[in-house]
């Protein structure tokens, strides 16, 4: 299968041929692309960029690995707990409490006279008594808090370790970079003599805008932050493992990704440009 640039893998597979740099952010949570190349592993849902791949599927529908993760979500909402087992014990008890109390209402107004109103009356005993709050409030809390977590990137594995969270004083991640945005952006800019950095963002983001590169999204969007002039490009052209190029104002403008650089808080790369 043909995996064209800015289009996401449709399966898990194997590539045969082609490379790109691949945005595994929904599945990892790291904003850093990954170069795949021949014989390299993809992940149904991410993202090519930079040049295009021809994949070999081997894993479809139930059997990738994003199927895998909504299995583990699935699996969490349906877990039990502690706390869940004895709401249910809780509002087995109170079911037979407000049986009971139905009936003595009944029997009660039925005997005295007020037929009419007796099964009024019951009716709105059973329904102020009934414990089907108790027993679906906190099931309906695990499956949305669950879900939530999921949306934002927390995979729980079953509702004990949800529970327990609420203990937690500390968390230790593992490494640098695990706690990601999932996207990246401009942390700073460095301009040559001679060059302003609203002018360099300026070019930049002219070349950039025409691409679908990760990094090429994150310079437009700090050149619209910061507000700088939007100057038009020509002849663009993506240099597949390097960059991009074209024409601003007349002049030749490259620019080259080289390899990401590590700063100690997150993942970061670094953009040379070219006149």
């Amino acid at each position: 299968m043909l995996v064209r640039p800015g289009a996401r893998v449709p399966a898990d597979g194997t590539v045969v041929e082609g490379s790109a740099d691949v945005d595994e952010s929904m599945i990892t949570g790291e904003s850093k692309t990954v170069p795949k190349g021949s014989g390299t592993k993809v992940i149904a849902g991410t993202v090519a960029s930079g040049g295009s791949l021809r994949v070999r599927i081997t894993a479809i529908g139930d059997q990738t690995a994003l199927s895998g993760i909504m299995r583990l979500v699935a699996t969490a909402q349906a877990s039990g707990s502690r706390t869940q087992a004895l709401a249910d014990r809780a509002a087995a008890i109170l079911f037979y409490v407000a049986v009971a109390s139905g009936a003595i209402t009944f029997i009660y107004w039925w005997f005295s006279g007020d037929r009419e109103h007796a099964l009024i009356r019951t009716a709105t005993v059973l329904i102020i008594a009934c414990p089907h709050a108790l027993g679906l409030a906190i099931p309906l809390v695990i499956a949305i808090s669950t879900s939530l977590g999921a949306q934002n990137g927390l995979l729980v594995k079953d509702r004990l370790a949800l529970e327990r969270a609420r203990n937690l004083d500390l968390v230790i991640f593992d490494k640098t970079g695990t706690l990601t945005r999932g996207s990246p952006a401009v942390s700073g800019v460095a301009a040559a003599p001679g060059t302003t950095e609203d002018d360099l963002i300026a070019r930049a983001a002219a070349v950039e805008s025409n691409s679908e590169h990760p990094l090429a999204k994150a310079i437009v969007a700090e050149a619209k932050r910061q507000n700088v002039t939007q100057l038009s490009a020509s002849n663009f052209e993506a240099l597949a493992g390097r960059g991009a190029k074209a024409l601003v104002e007349g002049k030749s403008v490259e620019n080259r990704r080289t390899a990401p650089v590590d700063r100690g808080q997150g993942n970061g790369c670094r953009q040379k440009l070219k006149n």
